[in-house]
């Protein structure tokens, strides 16, 4: 039980050391807000539940499905 904590108490150490820096605190709080709206419009629109809505936004993030012929054949 002890190693666990001190595992867990090193991990928040990294994670605080990693939050410092800007540029990962804009990105952090990017997917932050882009995981929250989609959490709010699945839970809300679909009426999922929160913990649902969540995984569903988190799954769902990088999925893109062309619709249109053109679109198929652009990078």
């Amino acid at each position: 039980m002890i190693t666990f904590f001190l595992q867990m108490r090193r991990t928040l150490r990294v994670l605080w050391s990693i939050f410092k820096d800007d540029e990962t605190r804009g990105i952090a709080g990017v997917t932050a807000v882009l995981l929250l709206s989609g959490t709010l419009f699945y839970a809300n629109v679909e009426h999922f539940t929160y913990l649902d809505a969540l995984y569903f936004s988190f799954t769902t993030t990088g999925i893109f499905i062309p619709l249109q012929q053109l679109e198929r054949f652009l990078p």
